[in-house]
């Protein structure tokens, strides 16, 4: 109800990971943006969560994500990577057609407020008085929320190993410990604290003595003043987290490391020694890094503290101070609501390919006299599948293709990477088009055979490229090479995801250095690295396909491919006509023989130049409707643009020639070609303009049944 359209949402750590969904359903354009205060897990232990996909999912309904590290947004990265099967970069994740930002952006604290602290005359009084109280002993300070994640047991064994190997230390080293309760009525921190008093109480049992015991441990909170003046005076601070977001501590420790007036300073300042697990510890780099559950190496680290030149202390502190000056909370926050206004401006709310809009595709498909519908299969009508073999189409699909197919202004395509026995197998029945293997093959409806592209059918390079496939597939489980008749596919989708990918990326570099001189490609698709021929893709099919449409057009004088008759039958008189085309073999050996000798891609032309200009194609054919899912549909979509383009041209030029009162007769270009309008009254576009419908879609509408039309 509060809520404005200009206003900015941020919410706040790992309880609300679901809250940026839940907004972004009430108010599909507000702006979120989600910061994570906590460390992410890796990816190997975010799987274990039952609803891992749901809270990925939630998270990505944000325009931005903030973490404290970026070892924290690489964990986020490979999470939405292994179990959301995404492809990320180091900017972000594009899911469900939108796109969340990702960004590190480490918290601060405020330094003046400690320095604040640090001039008030009781603080300086306290400070006085610890002096006098810890008099020639080196103090080792440790402030922690008695959890597990803080690693104090490390601590405490670490420091009982110091003293154990440094006898000369024992009376001469002190180790305050503030240990803050934390979930006092939780079993488990109950059993955590215990061992942390029964630890205590042991080293104080064998190092203590009269005078003096190695470590004060205070186990309540404590008042800023009281530990300003704790940090002031403390020798070096001893942070051992296992696993924390940023620890702020180490950044209080050393803001409040300086010189304050009528206090006795020391030999110069102390010394933080961080644990490598802490977020702080990428940012601290002055600090000495230490693995608190190597106690050996913390035993050391912990004597080589207490033992550095005043120089060395002064050059690390001098390195801390610069970051922690700089870094505040108020640059924390400006950074990230900077970066949160810059990418909710720039930009647009949806991304990927723009969603056709239904109204304008139905009424451009109404309208169109001709229309070419073309379609992927494999992501675009089955679901992808680890075993190619299942993904085979549904009776729900088949029948509605076959609606779509019978309509006689409809011509279907359906292009593959599939062998073309799966394509008959599956789909032979159907008055569709076929290609398979990417186009390597074709067959309109009316062929009898296949077609195919490449004049060079050897494939005596598979000797060369199928034991380099080999070599990769026995290395990298979960992957397998699918021999086509004229390609080779290697298929890493139930590979590890990084692994698959970098071996992938590792494949096709060895085989760019091998097949150099050859007229092969390599093509990098949906989790698979395919070679073929360099003519055999989709867009080269496509515009045979056009190519041979334009021709028979012509030779049956515009009335199109006959077409079978509707479900009633003939009409009386009339003889019975075949119930497909295809059944009509004298009609059939007639078309294929004028298309196949008329249609070819460069028939006609001594140039090498097609014999129809694409402009005349569409003379023919309406309404394009062209769909798919992956990089391997690009070639046909960046095909159909350009002659959408050259449509749109030809089409302009001839509107101006009419302005300027030109004469009646057709234009031509250079070439011939007929420059008239695409239509004697051009519909409206379905997504780049008039006269043609072309859709670049990633998979049909589920509520767009191009079948029930007309």
């Amino acid at each position: 109800d509060i809520y404005e359209s200009d206003d900015y949402i941020w919410v706040h750590d790992y309880h609300l990971m679901q809250l940026p969904r839940e907004l972004r359903s009430r108010r599909e354009r507000c702006r979120i943006a989600w910061f994570l205060h906590t460390p992410w897990p890796s990816s190997e232990v975010y799987r274990i969560l039952p609803v891992r996909k749901a809270l990925l999912e939630g998270l990505l309904c944000a325009d931005l994500l903030g973490f404290q590290t970026y070892d924290y947004a690489r964990h986020f990265l490979s999470s939405c990577s292994r179990v959301l099967e995404v492809d990320s970069t180091p900017r972000g994740v594009e899911y469900d057609n939108h796109f969340t930002a990702v960004g590190v952006f480490p918290i601060g604290i405020d330094p003046e407020f400690i320095s604040g602290l640090l001039n008030k005359a009781n603080v300086q009084d306290r400070i006085r008085e610890l002096q006098e109280t810890f008099a020639g002993r080196k103090l080792i300070l440790g402030v922690d929320r008695v959890d597990y994640i803080k690693g104090m047991p490390h601590k405490l064994l670490g420091l009982e190993l110091f003293l154990t190997q440094h006898p000369e230390w024992r009376e001469k080293v002190t180790l305050i410990q503030v240990g803050v309760p934390s979930r006092t009525s939780v079993e488990e921190y109950q059993a955590l604290a215990n061992h942390v008093n029964e630890l205590v109480g042991r080293i104080n049992g064998n190092f203590g003595t009269l005078e003096a015991s190695p470590i004060h441990y205070i186990n309540q909170s404590i008042s800023q003043e009281e530990l300003v003046a704790i940090y002031n005076v403390a020798d070096a601070c001893l942070v051992t987290s296992v696993r924390d977001g940023m620890n702020l501590v180490s950044h209080e420790y050393v803001a409040a490391q300086t010189n304050v007036p009528g206090v006795t300073q020391k030999d110069g300042p102390g010394v933080l020694i961080l644990s490598e697990f802490a977020g702080s510890a990428q940012c601290l780099s002055g600090a000495l890094r230490v693995n608190p559950w190597n106690t050996q190496e913390l035993a050391n680290t912990i004597a080589s503290a207490l033992s550095l030149s005043p120089r060395e202390k002064e050059l690390r502190h001098q390195k801390l101070t610069r970051y922690v000056k700089l870094h505040t909370a108020s640059y924390w926050a400006r950074s990230l609501l900077s970066d949160f206004v810059e990418i909710c401006q720039t930009k647009p709310h949806k991304t990927g390919l723009p969603l056709l809009q239904k109204d304008d595709v139905l009424e451009a498909y109404r309208s169109a006299k001709k229309r070419l519908i073309i379609s992927d299969y494999d992501g675009t009508l089955t679901t992808l599948q680890s075993l190619p073999q299942l993904a085979t189409p549904s009776h729900t699909i088949t029948s509605i293709l076959d609606v779509i197919a019978r309509d006689p202004k409809n011509t279907l395509l359906i292009i593959s990477g599939r062998e073309r026995r799966f394509m008959d197998t599956w789909l032979g029945r159907l008055r569709v088009g076929l290609a398979a293997e990417h186009g390597s093959y074709y067959r309109l409806p009316w062929d009898v055979d296949w077609q195919t592209l490449c004049s060079d059918v050897d494939v005596t390079w598979k000797k060369v490229v199928r034991p380099i496939m080999e070599y990769f597939e026995e290395r990298t489980p979960g992957t397998y090479i699918e021999d086509k008749d004229s390609s080779l596919t290697w298929h890493y989708r139930d590979a590890d995801p990084h692994f698959g990918s970098w071996q992938a990326k590792d494949m096709q570099m060895h085989m760019e250095d091998v097949l150099t001189n050859l007229p092969l490609e390599i093509l990098q698709g949906n989790k698979v690295l395919e070679v073929r021929h360099r003519n055999a893709n989709k867009s080269t099919v496509l515009e045979a396909v056009l190519t041979r449409l334009v021709s028979i057009g012509n030779e049956t004088n515009g009335a199109g491919v006959p077409q079978p008759p509707t479900a009633g039958g003939a009409e009386a008189g009339e003889a019975s006509a075949p119930r497909t085309i295809a059944e009509d073999e004298e009609l059939v050996r007639n078309l294929a023989k004028k298309s196949q000798s008329d249609g070819q891609l460069h028939a006609g032309a001594d140039d090498g130049k097609p014999a129809f200009d694409m402009p005349l194609a569409f003379e023919q054919v309406d309404f394009v409707f062209c769909v798919g899912d992956d990089r391997s549909d690009e070639d046909m979509f960046y095909y159909l643009k350009s002659l959408y383009t050259e449509a749109q041209e030809a089409h302009a030029e001839h509107l101006y020639s009419d302005v300027d009162k030109a004469p009646e007769t057709p234009r031509t270009s250079e070439s011939g070609t007929s420059l008239e309008p695409l239509t004697a009254s051009p519909q409206p576009a379905v997504g780049v303009g008039s006269g043609l419908g072309l859709g670049l879609g990633l998979g049909l509408p589920s509520e767009m049944n191009l079948a029930a039309m007309d």
